[in-house]
């Protein structure tokens, strides 16, 4: 299969596709989710997550190249000085081997000429947050990442694979802003559309 052909057939993408746009808010300036979190995505990220299937992070980072050579950047979003994502905690880093963000995104961004560089680490594992409510989450994953890379007067294009309530981008993006950075962005994989608590507009 080549890159050009993606993972998802035609008919799936076209149904699962939202290409929606978030307004900014609080530490984030914006936030542009891809696929809704269902079907075959819905699918494909937990077994990743959870049964260790080791194939599908790369033919969903065939989709993610596929998705910025079709699109154009949101006018919205301003476009980043640096690219980088959510990391997970060493362990869980140390049992699957990679993060999954990074292997979703980094070749699909620098195709596009933007410059991947790790800027986070997790000082601290957190607990799964599937179960938490937007509350328990922002507790959970306060002061849990660290940055380690300079970001001072650079704008930031945050990445990951869900964005649910979107406590973990605004845990990282206030992490990111208080060391410097002039702005961040998220982009994100897969969106639970009906956590999001707020009205998407269509990006056209």
């Amino acid at each position: 299969m080549e890159i050009a052909d993606g993972w998802l057939c035609p008919a799936c993408r076209q149904g699962l596709w939202v290409g929606k746009v978030l307004p900014p808010a609080e530490a984030l300036d914006g936030a542009w989710l891809w696929f809704a979190y269902d079907q075959a995505v819905k699918e494909a990220i937990r077994k990743i997550k959870f049964a260790g299937d080791r194939e599908l992070p790369q033919l969903l980072g065939s989709e993610a190249s596929l998705a910025l050579s079709r699109e154009d950047w949101p006018l919205s979003l301003p476009r980043p000085d640096l690219v980088t994502g959510i990391p997970t905690d060493a362990r869980r880093r140390r049992e699957r081997g990679f993060d999954l963000p990074e292997v979703l995104f980094r070749q699909a961004v620098t195709a596009q000429g933007l410059t991947w560089q790790t800027l986070l680490q997790r000082q601290r594992p957190t607990e799964p947050l599937f179960s938490l409510n937007p509350q328990e989450r922002s507790f959970c994953l306060e002061g849990c990442f660290v940055v380690v890379g300079d970001v001072r007067g650079k704008k930031i294009l945050l990445t990951d694979d869900i964005f649910t309530t979107g406590a973990t981008m605004q845990e990282a993006a206030r992490t990111l802003r208080a060391a410097g950075a002039a702005g961040v962005t998220a982009l994100t994989f897969a969106g639970a559309l009906d956590n999001l608590g707020q009205p998407l507009e269509k990006f056209a």
